[in-house]
C-alpha cells in the first residue's frame, strides 16, 4: 500500500484502496468516488487494536466501532494491529470467549478485510516519535506506537478531517492533547 515510511495524502489515495465498505451502502459517493461521512466530508478513522477488535468480536463497544467505519471514508491503523488482533482473538479462543467456528470466521475475516484499510508501517522515525510519547504522555509501547501513526495518519489527512478511535482511556487523553498540538501547528 504505498511507500512503506509513509501513509499517503487523503487526495491521491486510490478509489476504493483504503476504504471499508458502508455496511448499508447508502452514502452518497463524493467527487472522487469515496464514500462521503454524515456531512458529505471525508473522514479519516484510526482505529487502535481495542477499536479494531470490535469488529470481529461482538463486545460491549462493537456497535459503536461499526458507526464510526460506516461514517469514514478510510479507516487506518498500525501495521502492529494485525499482530495485536490476531493475539487478540488467540486469546479469546483460548479463554473460550469465543468458539471454533466464531474464531476461525473472525481470522477469515481480518484476513480478508486488512487490505482494505490505510496501513501505517512503524519506520525507524515513527518508533522513535512513539518512544517521545511514551515518555511525554505516559503511555504503554504499543499505545505509544498507535499514537504516533495516528499522528503520521492526521498530518497527511488532515488534522480536522481525522478522527481517533480506541477504548484506552490513557490513549484517548493522549490523541485528544495531540490533536490539539496538531491543530496548533497547522
Amino acid at each position: 500500500m504505498g511507500p512503506p515510511a509513509r501513509c499517503r495524502r487523503a487526495g491521491p489515495l486510490e478509489r476504493g484502496q483504503t476504504r471499508r465498505k458502508s455496511s448499508t451502502g447508502k452514502r452518497p459517493k463524493g467527487p472522487n468516488g469515496f464514500r462521503c461521512g454524515a456531512r458529505g466530508s471525508r473522514v479519516t478513522l484510526y482505529l487502535d487494536t481495542s477499536s479494531l477488535v470490535k469488529l470481529y468480536v461482538a463486545e460491549p463497544g462493537s456497535e459503536a466501532v461499526r458507526k464510526l467505519v460506516d461514517a469514514a471514508t478510510i479507516v487506518a491503523t498500525s501495521s502492529i494491529a494485525y499482530t495485536e488482533t490476531r493475539a487478540a482473538l488467540a486469546r479469546r479462543r483460548r479463554e473460550r470467549v469465543l468458539r471454533p467456528k466464531a474464531f476461525a470466521s473472525a481470522k477469515k475475516t481480518l484476513e480478508t478485510e486488512w487490505s482494505q484499510y490505510l496501513t501505517v508501517e512503524m519506520t525507524s522515525a515513527l518508533c522513535r516519535q512513539a518512544g517521545e510519547f511514551a515518555e511525554h504522555y505516559r503511555l504503554r509501547a504499543y499505545d505509544s506506537m498507535h499514537l504516533a501513526a495516528f499522528a503520521e495518519v492526521a498530518r497527511e489527512a488532515g488534522v480536522r478531517e481525522t478522527r481517533f478511535s480506541s477504548f484506552d482511556d490513557a490513549l484517548n487523553r493522549a490523541a485528544h492533547s495531540l490533536r490539539r498540538t496538531l491543530t496548533r501547528a497547522r
